[in-house]
């Protein structure tokens, strides 16, 4: 074949694995890419696409392996720098990400795509500050950038400038009125009870034919925010109910895959002696907030992350993912026990290893305060891996806490539970069982914190979690609101202002779900 051929011949198969991509038909791309690049190597353009479709497979290895493949033909290739970096950051190999991320900026200034995907690495690891400036020099680029300019109000929500996220967010919907999740995101730093405007103005959208299904249910529980701030609590359960049907993650969702992983947890450790004395020193620079979402466990992270001696880390996954994936692997387990008793010197190791990985990220000279409500799973594994961390589990009135669940939208579909009532309850019967399981087991391990008790009593009780801690009492532990911790949680606005009790009793406001309710 003529070299002309051949280039012909090339680029009409590259078009057509990319529209393969596009239809995300990976399994056509990976076989069409692996067949021609056995017959042409040297082409970067493929193994970016190769590494592309493993990874929406989620096979890790082979992406990793397809992108360092394409670099070894162009060790400047933006694309695959920066898919790369990507897929380190996925896998929270944060230090490998950002080493791939500046690569890829260094060879591409003013790729915007780069500058954005690194600036949400930086967010992901604290570094609000450098994330800003990457997102406002993508901007400074092309100031119609949608994924930007959300991640930019998103990224002055976590560190508590409103104004500034509010201003970027109204940019957006000006720009792109259909991005509809700027509208739930805006809901969250409006109050609406003496301005009506954005809210008539997502009602318009809802009755509009130019919003896709899928783009309305942001709205839904936008407008249910807006209603409850108006007091009109008929229209705002309304909005509720709309937002939680509408959520097509819940119809592949089984509650049966919660019950098999609640009954493993318990089988492994059922017959483990977790009350033990140690001089393992271990998770020392530990604290973990758990319990329910929408339990107090902001409220609880941003007091004891006023200490001086704390870092608010706020929700790391790397204990779940850590944990998650080879919960049902018996091979991972005996890395734990052997005939039920703990193998110390192997478990010491690992909990090395995580510490030493969290230390990398986040702040090592201070108590690291991991703020992830759904680790009360592995309360056996942290007492294990760090029997010097400490456990502090919220509670809320259970009406309350499921309503506040029910009522908002969790990133990701993280907690697909959540949109049914039926699988509501069945989950906080299954906690509550948890619960119980660890409190007999470990009754010392765990500090139990009431909501409603640090609403009412802010200074005692903030005087006893910060005792339970081992740290001297902190006045600053007071003004929490005051600080500049992060916060990533859908109670990003509650938690800059001060101790509020109108949360209590919540429930009563919602007549409908009274029945509901009453049944639990």
């Amino acid at each position: 074949m003529k070299e002309s051929d051949t280039k012909k011949f090339i680029i009409s198969e590259v078009k057509k694995i990319e529209n393969h991509f596009i239809a995300k038909n990976y399994d056509e791309v990976t076989q069409r890419s692996i067949k021609i690049l056995k017959k042409y190597p040297k082409i970067p353009l493929l193994y970016n696409f190769l590494g592309a479709a493993y990874r929406q497979k989620n096979n890790g290895i082979l992406a990793e392996k397809a992108f360092r493949q394409g670099l070894d033909v162009d060790p400047k290739n933006v694309k695959i720098l920066s898919n790369l970096a990507a897929l380190y950051r996925l896998s929270e190999n944060y230090t490998l990400s950002e080493e791939f991320f500046k690569k890829a900026i260094q060879n591409g200034p003013d790729d915007t795509t780069v500058l954005c995907n690194y600036a949400n690495l930086l967010r992901d690891i604290n570094k609000f500050d450098e994330a800003i400036d990457l997102y406002l020099r993508a901007l400074s680029i092309n100031k119609r950038l949608p994924i930007v300019l959300l991640n930019l109000s998103g990224t002055y929500q976590n560190i508590g400038k409103f104004d500034l996220s509010i201003k970027y967010t109204k940019e957006l919907l000006k720009m792109f009125p259909k991005m509809t999740i700027a509208d739930k995101l805006l809901s969250n730093l409006v109050e609406y009870q003496n301005d009506d405007s954005h809210q008539k103005k997502m009602l318009k959208k809802i009755d509009s034919n130019d919003i896709e299904d899928d783009d309305k249910i942001p709205l839904y529980f936008a407008l249910a925010k807006s209603y409850e701030d108006q007091k009109n609590y008929g229209e705002a359960y309304k909005f509720i109910e709309k937002a939680n049907s509408a959520q097509k993650i819940y119809l592949k969702y089984k509650i049966e895959s919660e019950i098999k992983e609640f009954d493993r947890i318990k089988n492994i450790f059922k017959d483990v002696d977790l009350d033990y004395v140690t001089d393992d020193q271990n998770g020392k620079n530990l604290i973990f907030i758990v319990g329910l979402p929408r339990s107090g466990t902001t409220l609880t992270h941003q007091i004891i992350g006023a200490h001086n001696d704390t870092y608010g880390a706020g929700e790391l996954s790397l204990l779940s993912r850590f944990l998650q994936n080879k919960l049902h692997n018996d091979k991972f387990i005996e890395n734990f026990f052997s005939n039920n008793k703990i193998k110390f010197e192997t478990t010491k190791k690992i909990a090395r290893g995580y510490i030493g990985q969290l230390q990398k990220y986040y702040n090592s000279e201070k108590i690291i305060i991991d703020k992830s409500p759904l680790n009360f799973r592995w309360i056996g594994f942290i007492k294990i891996l760090f029997p010097k961390s400490k456990v502090i589990l919220c509670t809320r009135n259970v009406k309350d806490n499921l309503l506040s669940i029910y009522k908002n939208v969790f990133d990701g579909g993280a907690i697909p539970w959540s949109y049914n009532l039926d699988d509501l309850a069945k989950f906080n019967y299954l906690y509550n069982d948890l619960i119980d399981f660890w409190q007999k087991k470990i009754p010392k391990f765990i500090y139990t914190s009431s909501y409603e008790m640090l609403v009412k009593d802010q200074e005692n009780q903030s005087k006893k979690l910060v005792d339970f801690c081992g740290l001297d009492w902190d006045p600053s532990c007071l003004s929490y609101h005051k600080e500049n911790n992060a916060i990533k949680t859908v109670s990003i606005a509650q938690a800059r202002k001060p101790i509020y009790n109108t949360s209590i009793d919540s429930n009563e406001k919602f007549p409908k779900l009274a029945e509901f309710f009453n049944s639990l």
